[in-house]
């Protein structure tokens, strides 16, 4: 059986998952493990980055320099499978790839919303 999704499933599913790595950006952990964050800012509203396919900005401390990083979220519930779910094509009827391919970030996050885990 084929599970149907609303837009509006998708859409929360989708913020969710950006307020959950926006969290996890913030955290000691991605600051003592990964690069220094001086802030996060959410972009997915604004047309110029959504048609980059791109939902983060992050501006950080890489190699002593303050960097501005581009972040692409993907959003999951299902981590009881061991799978990631890579969407390669967004809509089949308008032939439009799906935001693994489509995004011009440097960065993708994958985040699992029941386990909040990256």
């Amino acid at each position: 059986m084929v599970r149907k999704y609303s837009w509006t499933e998708s859409t929360n599913l989708g913020n969710a998952a950006v307020d959950g790595v926006k969290e996890f950006l913030s955290s000691r952990a991605a600051n003592t493990g990964w690069y220094p964050i001086k802030l996060v800012e959410s972009v997915e509203d604004n047309q110029n980055f959504r048609k980059r396919d791109i939902d983060l900005l992050v501006i950080a401390r890489v190699s002593g320099t303050l960097k501005t990083l581009s972040i692409e979220v993907k959003g999951d519930i299902n981590d009881h499978t061991g799978n990631f779910f890579l969407e390669t094509i967004s809509d089949v009827k308008r032939r439009t790839p799906g935001a693994f391919l489509a995004t011009t970030a440097k960065w993708y996050f994958y985040y699992f919303l029941r386990s909040k885990t990256t």
